[in-house]
């Protein structure tokens, strides 16, 4: 197989902008394997799921004959249509897949097993998700659901409470009570909490859905004490700017990352900015070479929309 065969073709037909956006970012960074089509035939298509007709979207794309179909917020829809429409996508060998915010996040995977073991002496698992205006308690719950069902199964949910800007979803799984919740509000970003509370140990993690690649926050507390699993990052600027994680945890002067030191030039009364430009000169010379030695690749995912058909 040559290399301009291997590659992929994705739509991005959707009326959400932020979605697409969001997916058009990430595609960016893929090297050189996906481009973005505005053909009406792709190899993987995009389909916006808060569209009224978007199972008619994915039925019409398998007719078509594509490889793959990622749905974004995905709407409420009919559990016996949806079932019709995944025979149909596994008959015609396509694959299905539901865009979620969280749960494949890799530290969060890593964790499952021994959260999964802790779980049969827990006694409570609780979490809350707290969304913008901008987006639906359906579309968070839906993204609750995918964080934890790996732990508490598909069953014995229940929901107990819905209102207009929030729901509660009560149930138990391997002895211990399950609470889901969802807020929708104004006042702040997107965020997911998960905690696991058992006898001997407990677990938190934070998902925070405002920042791309913005890594999870993992911590198992037992008679120790504290531990917090190492963020996973899944972009180099977001890592090589990071100024909060790296002044929580590094106590050596010597370790400190440059965001730290350049904050070290302000002062209460007086800033030298002769010094704070320069240091800021030097920090930006490793994210330029970075992409001036990989600019071929980030190009092609990146500017793949407008070549298309080329």
């Amino acid at each position: 197989m040559t290399a301009s065969s291997s590659r992929l073709s994705v739509g991005l037909d959707c009326d959400d902008r932020r979605v697409t956006a969001l997916h058009q970012a990430v595609l960016a960074s893929v090297p050189g394997r996906l481009r973005v089509s505005t053909r009406r035939r792709a190899d993987i298509m995009l389909v916006c799921g808060s569209r009224s007709h978007w199972l008619e979207e994915v039925a019409s794309a398998i007719d078509a004959g594509v490889r793959g179909i990622l749905v974004a917020a995905p709407g409420r829809a009919a559990p016996e249509q949806v079932q019709r429409i995944a025979a149909h996508a596994k008959a015609a060998g396509t694959a299905v897949a539901v865009d979620t915010a969280y749960a494949a996040d890799r530290a969060w995977r890593r964790a499952l097993p021994d959260m999964k073991r802790d779980l049969e002496s827990a006694a409570l698992l609780d979490s809350v998700v707290t969304a913008t205006s901008q987006t639906t308690l359906f579309t968070a719950l839906l993204d609750q659901l995918a964080v934890v069902r790996p732990l508490v199964g598909s069953g014995g949910l229940e929901l107990v409470h819905q209102a207009t800007d929030q729901y509660a979803v009560s149930g138990a799984a391997s002895g211990a009570a399950v609470s889901l919740t969802g807020i929708i509000s104004g006042l702040g970003g997107e965020e997911l909490q998960v905690d696991l509370v058992g006898v001997d140990r407990r677990w938190r993690a934070r998902w925070y859905g405002d920042v791309l690649a913005r890594p999870t926050e993992l911590t198992r507390y037992d008679k120790d004490g504290e531990v917090s699993y190492p963020p996973v990052y899944e972009s180099f600027l977001v890592a090589w700017n990071d100024y909060l994680i790296a002044l929580v945890f590094l106590r050596s002067t010597p370790k400190f990352t440059l965001p730290i030191g350049l904050q070290t030039f302000f002062q209460q009364n007086s800033t030298d900015w002769g010094p704070v430009m320069a240091v800021a000169v030097i920090m930006m010379i490793p994210p330029i070479l970075v992409f001036a030695i990989l600019n071929r690749f980030f190009s092609v995912g990146g500017i793949g929309g407008s070549l298309a058909g080329q």
